[in-house]
C-alpha cells in the first residue's frame, strides 16, 4: 500500500505545444496512464516480471502511472494545470522528460505528510531543472499549500499539550517570518484564553 503524494502540475508553453499535448490526451479516452500517454515507456526496455518497478521509478519518478480527466484540467492557450496523486514520491523524472519532448516548462508542487516532505520542481525544455525540498510543514508554509488551514487545527492540539511560545518558536514553526510568527502567537494566545 502506497503513501499518496499530492501533486499539482502546471505545464506552460506555446499555443502549439499545449494544443499538441491536449490532442494526445484526447486520443486516450480511458484517461488511464497519463505519464505513458505523453512520454511513453522506457524505449527498448523489458517490462516483464518485476522489472516494471525499477523502470517506472527511472522513467516516471514513482512506481505507478496516474489517471487523468481532461474535464478536470485547467486548460488555456498556453497552460495546462491539474492536481493528482502519485505513490510514495512525485513524478519528477516524468516532468523533466515531458519538458524535453514538448518544449514546455513544467512546475510540479508536491507534498506527502506521512514521509514528511514537500517541494517544488521546475523543469525546462533543455533538460535543466531546479528543486526546492522541505519538510512537510515548512513546505506547506513556503509553497502556500494549506499551512494556515493546518495551523487552525493545530492550535487546539498545542493548547491541550501545554505548548509554550518558546515551544512554538523553536520546535513547531521556526521557519516562518517574524511577522507571521507574531500572527501565530497572537492567535495561539486567543486560543489559550478561550474557555470554550
Amino acid at each position: 500500500m502506497a503513501n499518496w503524494c499530492s501533486n499539482y502540475l502546471q505545464i506552460k508553453g506555446s499555443k502549439e505545444s499545449i494544443s499538441k499535448i491536449v490532442d494526445i490526451l484526447k486520443q486516450n479516452p480511458t484517461g488511464k496512464n497519463f505519464y505513458e500517454t505523453l512520454i511513453g515507456l522506457e524505449p527498448g526496455a523489458d517490462y516483464s516480471g518485476d522489472k516494471w518497478y525499477d523502470l517506472n521509478i527511472k522513467r516516471f519518478g514513482c512506481k505507478w502511472d496516474t489517471d487523468y480527466n481532461l474535464e478536470e484540467m485547467r486548460i488555456t492557450d498556453d497552460t495546462i494545470g491539474f492536481g493528482f496523486e502519485s505513490p510514495w514520491s512525485p513524478p519528477v523524472a516524468f516532468i523533466i522528460e515531458l519538458s524535453k519532448q514538448y518544449g514546455v516548462t513544467c512546475t510540479l508542487e508536491y507534498s506527502e505528510s506521512g514521509n514528511d516532505f514537500a517541494g517544488r520542481t521546475i523543469s525546462n525544455p533543455d533538460g535543466t531543472f531546479t528543486e526546492e525540498d522541505y519538510e512537510y510543514r515548512e513546505g506547506a508554509y513556503k509553497l502556500d499549500m494549506g499551512f494556515w488551514d493546518w495551523l487552525e487545527g493545530e492550535l487546539e492540539y498545542w493548547k491541550s499539550e501545554g505548548y509554550t511560545e518558546e515551544d512554538i518558536k523553536e520546535n513547531e514553526v521556526p521557519f516562518v517570518t517574524p511577522e507571521d510568527m507574531e500572527i501565530i502567537l497572537k492567535r495561539y494566545k486567543e486560543v489559550l484564553e478561550d474557555e470554550d
